[in-house]
């Protein structure tokens, strides 16, 4: 058997492991490609992931870097309350975050591997042309009509193994934020190839799910959905003279995390959700009593959760508002979460960790395996997502990094040294 059919077959028992409709790759390709002809083009559709060129480039050379791309964030802005008596501190609620319906255009392509394995050539396959709306570790979640008899409209697509997953059907009046659980998740013992899709709203009823596909003891696939709806009141919520459901949590950003989803509400309240003990139903176990908010001034901030050297970050980058009225990256903050007593702790040390934040994902990587500088974070401004910049953690200033456009003051392109 060559190299080039084994590799097909990898992609068909990738997609039976993970309880997936099994097809060959001609036919994913053909249905990749029918996906995309079925979107609407009235809007220009943004490449993915925005990352630099040389860490594009070294994904697509090592694929097992795929899955460390995560999820963009969520920016949310302040607003003042109309009650005059309230300090400058205590007037300040969170209104709501940014919407999002933007179209992703998938844009890398992975190594392919010639017959001969010992010649150390390989070929860069041709890009799939695949759109889609929202990704999180190695999976991209495509939002369309049905397909191939189908009874649903969201469909989960991992380039790496070219493996399909059909989420089971969503109420379209409801919002959804599609979350997965990291690959290495899938090699618990007592529940081997499990994957967990959590689904966040951004209101309370539902307030999310959970959606879980993995094998079963006589090897067939079991797959199942839990949802909750929260009555809870946020203790960083609205006014007290607001109504009942207006004060209920709100999550619009989490992660999994050691077997437990960690879901942050609106109003910045950090909730634990696990399934009851025996039943799959879902249940809030505990929430924390600080706020997850910068610790500077601003009206308006993006949020990124990443999971990084065994520990949940909190990322936040500040705006603040120019001269010319433009918001721009002013600050930047890192925390990790203690578990123990669910709080934010500030983090001023990365180690051999680096952050890449772009316009529509978020990547932490090993410098010293990628060849970057360490313990910085790369980000873009709003004005610019041509231009990069460095916030240095050990230093804590902010720089200009590179800009893809020919420039005399900033490099064109990042320099990096070659990586151990």
């Amino acid at each position: 058997m060559s190299m080039r059919q084994g590799r097909k077959k990898s992609f068909q028992e990738e997609e039976k492991k993970d309880g997936q409709s099994g097809m060959d790759l001609p036919q994913l390709l053909k249905l990749i490609d029918s996906i995309s002809k079925m979107q609407p083009l009235e809007k220009k559709k943004e490449l993915w992931p925005h990352l630099p060129k040389q860490l594009l480039r070294q994904i697509e050379l090592d694929s097992s870097l795929f899955p460390l791309i995560a999820h963009k964030g969520v920016t949310k802005s302040w607003k003042p309350s109309s009650s005059s008596t309230s300090s400058p501190k205590s007037s300040l609620h969170l209104l709501d975050h940014d919407s999002d319906d933007q179209r992703y255009l998938f844009n890398l392509g992975f190594k392919e591997v010639e017959e001969d394995p010992e010649s150390n050539r390989y070929r860069m396959p041709r890009k799939l042309k695949f759109v889609f709306s929202q990704a999180d570790s190695g999976r991209l979640l495509h939002v369309g009509p049905p397909l191939l008899g189908e009874h649903t409209s969201h469909r989960a697509w991992c380039p790496v193994t070219g493996g399909f997953s059909c989420i089971p059907p969503w109420d379209p009046s409801n919002p959804f934020l599609g979350l997965y659980s990291p690959p290495d998740h899938h090699s618990r013992e007592e529940e081997k190839h499990i994957n967990v899709f959590m689904v966040l709203t951004g209101v309370s009823r539902p307030a999310l799910a959970f959606y879980r596909s993995k094998k079963d003891d006589r090897g067939d696939p079991e797959q199942w959905t839990s949802k909750l709806n929260c009555t809870i009141t946020d203790p960083h919520g609205g006014a007290a003279d607001s109504s009942a459901s207006a004060r209920e949590m709100r999550f619009t950003n989490g992660i999994w995390f050691r077997e437990k989803f960690y879901a942050l509400s609106l109003q910045g309240t950090l909730a634990v959700v696990e399934e009851e003990a025996g039943s799959r139903n879902l249940q809030i176990t505990a929430s924390s009593k600080t706020r997850a908010v910068p610790s500077v001034p601003c009206r308006r901030f993006r949020e990124c959760l990443i999971e990084s050297g065994g520990e949940v970050l909190l990322i936040f980058l500040v705006f603040k508002k120019s001269s010319t009225g433009t918001n721009v990256v002013a600050d930047v903050e890192v925390y990790r979460l203690d578990t123990e007593e669910l709080a934010w702790v500030r983090k001023n040390d990365l180690g051999d960790t680096t952050v890449f934040w772009g316009t529509n994902c978020c990547m932490p990587v090993s410098a010293s395996q990628i060849g970057c500088k360490k313990n910085c974070v790369y980000f873009t401004q709003p004005s610019s997502v041509e231009e990069w910049w460095v916030y240095d953690m050990g230093a804590g200033t902010i720089s200009p990094g590179w800009n893809i456009r020919k420039g005399k003051s900033v490099p064109r392109s990042p320099v990096w040294p070659r990586p151990k």
